[in-house]
């Protein structure tokens, strides 16, 4: 009798704050033949009827989308998916499916959608997916239709993600450098299968744009996807493709991510043939810090460090190996050096260091002799203290 009376308003009582929850609490009577048949033997209950439950529908079927868009409203559709059969929520997948761009791109409607997926089945789950593919285009760039997508690769299946990631070829691109589509884009890389992954890696390393792709907030994290999931060749490619655009990228965080995996990709590589070395001894070898093209730093070799000891000087002039102090480390004004700075100390540091200490040992043997400094108030010196002891 209730669900008779109020078929005619149950829309409105469905949007309202409080009929919404008295509606869900019907439809949570609301069950299929069998159900009806195995509760009224088992309980005596008499449940709602299945012209009851084709009352429901029919008073809801015309009005699906307004309710799943209404913050009271969705709720009840969301009742239904879990009370009703599959069959008897044909309704609803049908009036999703229909209109997947209005329902998708809502904040309340992309909640729905995917609770739709979760219960289809069979025929029902691919018509709803290929209906959602289909608009995949203005979905993958709203806020909120972004996540169903998402949500859909997720569910891993092949025959779900190929067609959708084969919409996007042609335009990785583009949907790379926005803020929402970035996060899809990245996510077909990660689930695509090997040959279509192949093939928008491939779009992304030819691009025109890689410079624009590398150095921008969102596309920067598809190449980094890209990189992860790319074969040894594409990732030579796109080391080298990188590596002049380091030094503009420097003081970014995802600059500094570049970095590392280039330097990687050059450490993980065999040496490259040495260009040459200068006067002192200076090498430019792969994975030392740096930027621009070469990537190149410079850092001495071992001849140059020791070529004013045991190389030659700028005058020809060949010096004598130093012999190496192993009595330990010493100090330069406060500051200890150790043997590999020792080794490699100037000569005219070093005779200054001696002579310091000549002058130092000087001025103790005049003090231990008796050397006569200021007077004390008691008459002795500086250095004698009281009844002729030392101070030193």
């Amino acid at each position: 009798m209730l669900i008779n009376n109020s078929s005619h308003q149950m829309v409105h009582i469905a949007l309202n704050q409080h009929g919404t929850r008295a509606l869900q609490k019907m439809i949570e009577y609301v069950v299929n033949e069998e159900q009806v048949r195995t509760q009224h033997i088992l309980s005596g209950r008499h449940p709602l009827t299945i012209s009851q439950i084709r009352t429901v529908i029919h008073a809801l079927r015309n009005e699906v989308v307004r309710m799943i868009q209404d913050l009271n409203g969705n709720h009840v559709i969301q009742k239904c998916l879990n009370h009703l059969t599959n069959t008897d929520a044909q309704f609803i997948f049908d009036a999703v499916a229909n209109n997947c761009v209005a329902v998708g791109t809502h904040r309340h409607g992309c909640c729905v959608i995917q609770r739709c997926i979760d219960h289809a089945t069979g025929d029902q789950k691919q018509a709803l997916i290929a209906a959602i593919t289909r608009s995949a285009m203005p979905l993958i760039q709203d806020p909120f239709g972004n996540y169903v997508l998402q949500y859909i690769l997720d569910q891993n299946e092949p025959r779900f993600s190929s067609p959708m990631c084969h919409m996007f070829i042609g335009k990785i691109s583009a949907l790379s450098r926005q803020k929402f589509s970035s996060n899809v884009v990245e996510k077909c890389l990660r689930i695509a299968e090997p040959s279509v992954r192949s093939i928008m890696i491939q779009e992304i390393v030819t691009s025109p744009d890689f410079d624009r792709l590398a150095d921008d907030p969102y596309s920067n994290y598809v190449v980094q996807t890209a990189w992860e999931y790319a074969t040894i060749e594409d990732q030579k490619i796109l080391c080298e493709k990188v590596r002049p655009l380091l030094y503009r990228m420097r003081h970014k965080p995802y600059g500094r991510r570049f970095q590392g995996r280039v330097t990687e990709m050059d450490r993980a590589s065999p040496l490259r043939t040495l260009s040459g070395t200068d006067d002192g001894g200076v090498q430019s070898g792969p994975g030392m810090e740096g930027y621009g093209g070469g990537y190149h730093a410079q850092r001495p070799s071992i001849d140059g460090m020791l070529s004013g000891y045991s190389g030659q000087n700028e005058n020809n002039v060949r010096h004598e190996p130093r012999p190496y102090r192993h009595e330990g480390a010493y100090q330069q004004g406060g500051q200890v050096l150790s043997p590999p700075q020792q080794y490699s100390m100037p000569m005219q540091q070093s005779q200054q260091m001696q002579m310091q200490q000549m002058a130092q040992q000087q001025y103790l043997e005049q003090a231990y002799a008796g050397y006569n400094g200021p007077q004390s108030p008691n008459g002795m010196n500086g250095v004698n203290g009281i009844n002729g002891m030392n101070y030193i």
